[in-house]
């Protein structure tokens, strides 16, 4: 399954004058414009000029104010105006050059200081307006404007501690567009403040436009709160101008939050809409799988093969839902299918090896095995898979060589210590011996480099209750149990412990759960390891949000 990694909201800036940069510029023409603390007179040219502004008479306002400017060229008030209503008809330079006249004027005049700024931040001119935006703060930390473009300066660069400072003081204008509110949330819940986070978003209005829903949808998913995103995905259905990725995503969100019949109702919508598409298939299969609906999980999947019969990761997963529910055949099948369309696919050599083992095709598994190490030397899967199916047809001496040579290649190889002491064990090694000693130290190595393993712990549990170990033996093999409760060998092992230390009654507790599962043969506990040895290369890889 594909990974795409979420998207944020993005900070607008650059040449054009919409989103965040055109509301603030509307905020602009709203401000008040005093020299030196006096308010413009009432009736003179200047409120004529900012009456025009205000209702975005451009032209008008512009024709005002040469009037004004031609009687006193150094009017601060009509030279700040002037920038203003020429950054309103797009001639950003120029405006620029009438706020830089003004600061040359009175470098205090910080209503011509933060519009400097805003029009350079339009221009994508970071430095400078980040530099002029500080500025502004220094004077007045308090600045509304001034916070706002730098909390999305250090939102967009994902600093969102900082972000969330600057957005705390820029609040009047948060309220007044939901992007900003979802990227205040957004920085809210990455600086830990969930409650904060969940206040910003509860005072989105009802009519919040589509996109904010998507995008939030999007920020809440990447903070795990899959109920909330899903939530925000129904609200921009229908609105939102990509109908499928609103599905799509509205499908994962239900998915990841464990509701998966609501999952498999939101793809369904998706392919009534004429939406088939395989990546939908194959996460709506993991949907039907987890509701109990094997047969529809298996059918999804195929049709995702159908739709794309050259993507690997349909082929693997179906493969991977036959061999966990037992399907060998099919899953040989499917295999073998997808091997016509990928010749050069590793991982379906392996899954197919895997098929075919637990079939007791051990010689058709091992030339998969085979096959698989050629096509990817680097990879350590394949090679443990052949040296299982090797330790399966007790071929001790061939199996103890491929994975001294995996060990030599790569010593950090959980699996290969795993098998290579298990290998060792098999032989018969006696007590203290150099064999034995070599076995114990990479049963070690196996539960350090992969502590998620169960069999490690089991095997070294073991080994640990044969030399008397016993702290240390019960701490491995609780922990088995923890990790596989399926597996009934340790628990027999665990009451041997228990009984040794003088526990009966809990020795008692674990022998009668032996007696209630079902004992596994030898052979058919290394076919099991076989599947889980496999299953943990192959896993389906944990979509992302779109």
């Amino acid at each position: 399954m594909r990974d795409v990694l979420s998207r944020g909201i993005s900070c607008p800036r650059g040449r054009g004058l919409s989103g965040l940069l055109s509301f603030l510029l509307a905020f602009l023409i709203f401000l008040p414009f005093p020299v030196q603390g006096q308010a413009l007179p009432s009736g003179n040219l200047h409120q004529q000029a900012l009456a025009h502004l205000r209702k975005k008479e451009i032209k008008q306002g512009i024709t005002v104010l040469k009037t004004i400017l031609e009687q006193d060229p150094r009017d601060l008030n009509a030279n700040n105006l002037m920038g203003i209503a020429l950054t309103g008809a797009g001639q950003i330079a120029e405006a620029n050059s009438f706020f830089r006249k003004v600061l040359e004027m009175n470098p205090d005049f910080l209503p011509a200081l933060r519009n400097l700024a805003a029009n350079e931040w339009a221009l994508n001119k970071m430095p400078e307006a980040t530099n002029h935006f500080r500025q502004v703060l220094k004077s007045d930390a308090d600045d509304s404007m001034a916070n706002l473009f730098l909390a999305q300066l250090n939102y967009s660069r994902k600093r969102f501690k900082q972000a969330n400072q600057h957005f705390e003081k820029a609040r009047e204008l948060v309220a007044k567009d939901p992007r900003i509110i979802v990227s205040f949330a957004q920085s809210s819940l990455a600086a830990g403040q969930k409650q904060k986070a969940n206040a910003l978003i509860d005072q989105l209005p009802p009519n919040t436009d589509a996109q904010s829903r998507f995008q939030l949808g999007l920020m809440l998913a990447q903070f795990e709160a899959y109920g909330a995103a899903a939530r925000q995905f129904e609200l921009a259905k229908g609105k939102y101008p990509d109908p499928y990725q609103v599905g799509y995503n509205l499908t994962l969100a239900h998915v990841r939050e464990g509701n998966h019949a609501a999952a498999i109702q939101a793809a369904q919508e998706v392919f009534d809409q004429g939406n088939h598409k395989a990546e939908l298939y194959n996460l709506v299969s993991q949907a039907y799988e987890a509701n109990g609906q094997i047969e529809e999980a298996y059918e999804a999947l195929r049709q995702a093969t159908k739709i794309d019969r050259y993507d690997e990761e349909n082929y693997l997963d179906l493969s991977a839902l036959c061999l966990a529910h037992n399907d060998y055949a099919l899953a040989e099948e499917i295999g073998t299918i997808g091997l016509q369309y990928l010749p050069n696919s590793d991982r379906l050599y392996v899954q197919r090896g895997a098929a075919r083992a637990m079939r007791g095709q051990f010689k058709g598994a091992s030339e998969d095995f085979d096959q698989a190490t050629r096509l990817a030397p680097g990879k350590g899967l394949p090679i443990t898979a052949h040296a299982l199916v090797l330790l399966q047809l007790n071929d001790l001496p061939q199996a103890r060589a491929v994975l001294k040579g995996r060990l030599k290649e790569d010593s950090e190889d959980a699996l290969a210590h795993y098998l290579y002491a298990k290998v060792l064990l098999r032989s018969g090694p006696q007590g203290g011996s150099v064999e034995e000693q070599e076995a114990l130290e990479s049963l070690k190595n196996a539960v350090r480099l992969d502590p998620s393993f169960a069999h490690s712990h089991t095997e070294l549990g073991k080994m640990l209750l044969k030399q008397g170990d016993l702290d240390e033996a019960i701490a491995r093999l609780e922990t088995a149990i923890e990790l596989d409760p399926s597996e009934t060998t340790p628990f027999y092992h665990l009451a041997q412990a228990y009984r040794r230390r003088g526990d009966g009654e809990r020795a008692k507790q674990l022998l009668a759960r032996v007696v209630q599962g079902q004992r596994k043969d030898r052979d058919d506990m290394l076919q099991r390891q076989l599947i889980q040895i496999v299953g943990k290369g192959s896993t389906r890889p944990k979509s992302d949000m779109k």
